[in-house]
């Protein structure tokens, strides 16, 4: 399990590389933190509405994204720039917001499937939301699903 708030780990985070399917683009991404990597696939799409958040409630400078192009968005030297400029970009927005580490760039960035600390206080939650109603079935058991299940038993 990654752990991105003890031992001061840092994330680093790697578009390696991109793929065309169906005339979209999708950047493949690798997150590590500590010894534990993983890796995403996101659209533009994708980045331009985390960008659209993290301005609105976390005053991010709307600029630090690239912008947005509408012919030629498949040429192959327009990727490959688009490439390094959103990990550019997404390197600075983590930089930035590292310690506050907002919702939705946690959930971009799917560290609640793999960072304990994160994924504890989700289940924290949901505890906190459900367990009243999970209580009150007395004797009725309930099943979690199977990530839930392997993270208790860490």
């Amino acid at each position: 399990m990654a752990c991105l708030f003890s031992n001061n780990s840092k994330i680093n985070i790697k578009i390696i590389s991109f793929t065309i399917k169906e005339k979209v683009t999708y950047y493949n991404i690798e997150v590590q933190v500590g010894d534990i990597c993983w890796s995403l696939c996101h659209r533009y799409s994708d980045f331009a509405e985390l960008n659209d958040k993290l301005v609105k409630d976390h005053s991010l400078s709307k600029d630090l994204l690239p912008p947005k192009k509408v012919i030629g968005n498949l040429d192959p030297t327009f990727l490959a720039k688009r490439k390094t400029d959103l990990e550019a970009y997404i390197q600075n927005v983590v930089s930035f917001l590292e310690k506050s580490m907002p919702k939705c760039l946690i959930e971009f960035l799917h560290l609640v499937k793999y960072d304990i600390n994160i994924l504890l206080q989700d289940f924290a939650l949901f505890c906190f939301q459900e367990g009243d109603k999970y209580l009150s079935m007395g004797n009725q058991t309930h099943s979690f699903n199977p990530l839930q299940e392997l993270y208790v038993m860490n």
